[in-house]
């Protein structure tokens, strides 16, 4: 929806873009946190824990 309404088209929406993706899974490359140094991630909110048991069948 981003790129849609083109926000990744100015350096606050590309800065957006790159926080967000610091919060997912391995974070930011290190050529990325070089480049965006001011890159903070976003938190995510915690998923609850489903205690039931799985059945294979």
């Amino acid at each position: 929806m981003m790129m849609q309404r083109g926000e990744h088209l100015t350096n606050e929406g590309l800065q957006k873009i790159i926080n967000i993706r610091a919060s997912l899974n391995k974070g930011l490359s290190l050529l990325l946190k070089e480049a965006f140094p001011t890159s903070v991630a976003v938190s995510r909110p915690p998923l609850p824990l489903d205690n039931t048991k799985l059945h294979p069948q």
